[in-house]
């Protein structure tokens, strides 16, 4: 039986993926444009952007931790489908419970990690030191938080598959 307060937040976290998506999508465009249009500038004109690797490596997190949470919602993590499928019904339920235990510990152990680095990052307006400083927190803020709603997301389907 499915609450209103699973599917509540099960819409939360709908949004929220579809922000980080956008996040991620648009990180992963500046990376690709930035590194492009860095070269050229570099091999053609002999002048590279200034601060084009700050600014590429401040924004791979973004990339990374913004298709975190799809990546959980799709199932698309690590998972050995050749050996599951070779098991009994009742041994591929018996690991899909120990995997969601072991992936939720994982990411509440990951964001109970991440929070004070973030709250400091925050609180100092951490930046890289290069010629123009890129802020580092907003990729922090937004490691943290995708791998919180990760947390919530496995604890959810530990949930459902725990009453199943």
């Amino acid at each position: 039986m499915i609450t209103s307060g699973s599917i509540y937040m099960q819409k939360i976290l709908s949004l929220s993926n579809s922000v980080l998506n956008a996040i991620g999508s648009m990180a992963l465009v500046l990376i690709m444009v930035l590194t492009v249009a860095d070269a050229i500038a570099n091999n053609i004109f002999k002048s590279p952007i200034t601060s084009a690797t700050e600014i590429i490596t401040s924004a791979m997190p973004l990339c990374v931790f913004g298709f975190l949470l799809a990546t959980t919602i799709s199932k698309r993590h690590i998972w050995i489908d050749l050996f599951v499928s070779l098991m009994g019904s009742k041994l591929q339920k018996i690991s899909r419970i120990i995997c969601l235990i072991l992936s939720f510990l994982l990411f509440a152990f990951l964001t109970y990690l991440t929070i004070p680095f973030t709250a400091y990052s925050c609180s100092i307006g951490e930046c890289t030191g290069g010629t123009i400083p890129v802020p580092l927190w907003p990729a922090k803020v937004l490691i943290t938080v995708s791998i919180a709603l990760g947390t919530l997301h496995l604890a959810l389907e530990l949930w459902r598959e725990l009453r199943a």
